[in-house]
């Protein structure tokens, strides 16, 4: 290897650290936050460079609005999305017509209940645990989407209680009778535990802002 024998040429080389630190940045801005913001910036600049239009590339808000219009898979970064752009959960989406928060609580769960297909609790713990931080991160973003209601009358709580009703139907034999048949049914039951308690906070987190309005046993249908 090259070894280093004076002062100045330790001026040219550098940490790992360096290559994600900038010396602009602020101190108070949260690095996840930072790097996203920087590399979506860098980005932007290779597309003017390579001569592309805006059309041609997607912001990390872009993708977010599309996953939830459409279904599609969500960006690994939508916490840090959400907590830049909150305007985006009071906004109604163009795909579909409603509101970003009814649309997390409309989207289908993975389908794991082919006859060919083993259905895990473990993989539907992960299913429901990314289904509540999806629902945190935009009732955080703004509270007051709780409040609601979407063309139907339904309220985004209306919507997660059906879904998780008609999800808990599709699974609900299958866990069980796996549970019976398992060794490490200790095991299972804190998944089955975790699960239903899961459900639950997602529910309580959508009723939370509705349940702490001053003027609710006034509302029609209290």
């Amino acid at each position: 290897y090259n070894r280093v024998d004076s002062k100045d040429s330790m001026t040219d080389v550098k940490s790992p650290l360096a290559a994600i630190i900038h010396e602009d940045r602020s101190l108070t801005e949260p690095l996840p936050s930072a790097v996203s913001r920087e590399a979506d910036e860098a980005f932007q600049n290779l597309a003017e460079k390579l001569g592309m239009d805006e059309d041609d590339f997607r912001s990390p808000e872009s993708m977010l609005v599309e996953a939830l219009s459409y279904g599609e898979p969500i960006p690994f970064d939508f916490e840090e999305t959400l907590k830049r752009n909150p305007e985006l959960a009071l906004k109604k989406l163009p795909g579909n017509d409603t509101y970003a928060l009814h649309a997390a609580c409309y989207r289908k769960f993975p389908d794991r209940f082919g006859p060919q297909q083993s259905c895990h609790v473990k993989d539907l713990v992960d299913d429901i645990m990314l289904h509540q931080k999806l629902i945190g991160a935009i009732v955080a973003a703004n509270p007051s989407t709780c409040m609601r209601v979407d063309q139907n009358g339904d309220l985004p709580a209306h919507i997660m209680a059906r879904q998780l009703m008609e999800w808990e139907a599709r699974w609900y034999q299958k866990v069980y009778e796996r549970a019976q048949h398992e060794v490490k049914e200790e095991e299972n039951g804190k998944g089955i535990t975790r699960l239903y308690q899961t459900m639950s906070e997602c529910i309580n987190t959508l009723l939370q802002p509705v349940a702490q309005k001053p003027s609710l046993c006034l509302e029609s249908g209290s």
